[in-house]
């Protein structure tokens, strides 16, 4: 039996917490058609679902223990983790976002593993879609990103998995592992002190609160979804004008989108208005472990800005400040030296925290590193992968973004009650690039 690291059991924590919070991260693969029956679906993924980690295993109490850990689930049967669904006709994506939204409202049965996979057929185009669903304490993004695509194939041709599944993580090392990375950083002993020092107090003013605002509070338990891509190229060349990264651009393009929502709700944005947490994965290349591997930045988005370029330079500015007060290192040894503790007390904490209201964070906001290269699934061809993260602890928003072949998705995570904009918020995000990418070429030419 493997105990489940700090960072998974929180995820399980807060839902427990809380009734309205279903802790899953999911993918949503768009194929072209036609969609597979329930055994030709069937048959493929209880072959792939045999190389995964965990997915034969559920979460249990340790006997005499508070910790959880992972068990093998003997009465393990593939057909309770596939599901169908169709969408209503005309099939469009905001059918298949409110579907998407439905589903992932819905938490997933604790009496089995904590995975699920949906067949969505119905889609226009004779398209159908993948959703697969996986709960946090399981996997993160970049983890959820390599499971799929060690399920699919790199060929139109089956059997040719497009990479190595991730393997179960053990998590007695980790935590050490993590420490020793902090530790050995580059420099002396005192240097090394003088880097947590200041990496400290830049995540203690991270934590400092932002102004009140709608965009936090309680959260309900049905989520709206929606969706916007853009192409990676473009913005690789844009964010190279710049001399900023894809993911400053992408971040810039959010800040757009709240700053946009904020003036439709009347509400003119401040420098203090919304800061963003922003996981940073902690997985090695290749190190091929699953579970959450994560530490975190706690930026503000320039909201107040309301020029596309100065609100670029402004995130580039703000992100690498923070990578270079390595913010992320006190939540990577605060995390790590956790894990060496009782689980109970660690539990309780955690569970005790989610009942407060925090007032420091307003949104999550990540980016998952997908698959470059085109995946197939059955034979058909995967035309485009959509991500989905959750929402907690009053954060009312949760915006992912994925790269995949030439493209860069984003998945857009909303309280249904309380942010009904969300195809707003998505079209402002695909405005904020469109223009960002416009200026850029300008400027170029």
């Amino acid at each position: 039996m493997d105990r489940l690291g700090l960072v998974d059991t929180a995820f399980l924590d807060a839902e427990d917490a809380d009734r309205h919070l279903s802790m899953a991260i999911a993918s949503i693969a768009i194929l072209d058609g036609p969609a597979p029956g329930r055994e030709e679906i069937g048959t493929a993924l209880a072959a792939k679902a045999t190389m995964l980690p965990r997915s034969r295993q559920r979460v249990e109490r340790a006997r005499w223990s508070t910790a959880r850990v992972w068990v093998d689930d003997h009465r393990f049967d593939i057909s309770h983790h596939l599901k169908r669904v169709a969408v209503p006709t005309p099939g469009d994506r905001r059918a298949l976002f409110d579907i998407v939204g439905d589903i992932m409202s819905r938490r997933l049965d604790r009496d089995h593993p904590l995975w699920e996979c949906w067949v969505i057929e119905g889609l226009e185009g004779r398209r159908w879609a993948l959703l697969t669903k996986v709960h946090h304490c399981m996997a993160d993004g970049v983890v959820g990103s390599r499971l799929l695509d060690s399920i699919c194939d790199h060929s139109p041709a089956t059997g040719h998995p497009a990479a190595e599944p991730p393997a179960a993580r053990h998590n007695g090392g980790t935590a050490v592992r993590d420490i020793v990375k902090v530790l050995r950083s580059p420099g002396s002993l005192v240097g090394q002190a003088r880097r947590l020092a200041v990496s400290t107090v830049s995540f203690a003013r991270g934590l400092l609160p932002v102004a009140p605002s709608s965009l936090m509070g309680p959260l309900v338990s049905q989520r709206r979804f929606a969706s916007v891509s853009a192409s990676l190229t473009d913005l690789h060349e844009t964010g190279a004008h710049y001399g900023a990264t894809v993911n400053d651009v992408a971040l810039a393009a959010v800040t757009a989108a709240f700053r946009t929502l904020l003036l439709s709700r009347g509400v003119e944005p401040t420098a203090n208005s919304v800061r963003a947490l922003v996981p940073v994965s902690l997985h090695d290349a290749g190190d091929g472990e699953a579970g959450n591997r994560l530490s975190w930045m706690l930026p503000r988005l320039p909201v107040e800005l309301a020029d596309p370029v100065e609100r670029l330079h402004a995130v580039h500015t703000t992100m690498s400040t923070l990578k270079g007060a390595h913010q992320a290192d006190t939540a990577t040894v605060a995390t790590a030296l956790g894990s060496l503790l009782p689980p109970g007390p660690i539990s309780w904490g955690i569970r005790a925290a989610t009942h407060l209201p925090q007032h420091s964070i307003t949104t999550v906001t990540t980016n998952v590193p997908g698959p470059r290269h085109q995946l197939y699934l059955l034979g058909r061809p995967i035309v485009e992968i959509i991500p989905y993260v959750p929402i907690a602890v009053r954060l009312r928003t949760g915006i992912a973004f994925l790269s995949y072949h030439d493209r860069l998705t984003f998945g857009i995570t909303a309280d249904l009650d309380a942010v009904p904009e969300a195809d707003l918020f998505a079209q402002a995000i695909a405005d904020g690039l469109a223009e960002l990418v416009r200026k850029a070429g300008a400027g170029a030419g």
